[in-house]
């Protein structure tokens, strides 16, 4: 179900709410039990791309976390916030996060 409460001028306008996460491209990274616990330290904070090197060693995979976490807007990352990271594994396996 599209979500009528987004601009329709917004870059999310077709996307879709589902279990309380925004998606595009059918992509919805869902909790598993493999992911790994992180915690955003004071220089990573507003900047999901630092988590994203220091997790995966690819700055490029920071839209998994914001994915998997429902955020919206990385620069509202605060010192101290859990997130929850999809293994490496679960990323690049067939059928995983990359959807290969």
């Amino acid at each position: 179900m599209a979500n009528t409460s987004i601009s329709r001028v917004s870059r999310y306008r077709n996307s879709y709410r589902e279990k309380g996460f925004i998606t595009e491209n059918d992509r919805i990274v869902y909790p598993h039990d493999t992911d790994i616990r992180v915690v955003v330290s004071n220089e990573e904070a507003g900047r999901l791309d630092r988590v994203a090197y220091r997790v995966y060693k690819n700055p490029l995979l920071s839209w998994v976390l914001a994915n998997r976490n429902g955020i919206l807007n990385p620069l509202t990352l605060e010192p101290g916030r859990v997130l929850y990271c999809p293994s490496v594994q679960r990323i690049y396996s067939q059928g995983g996060v990359m959807g290969i």
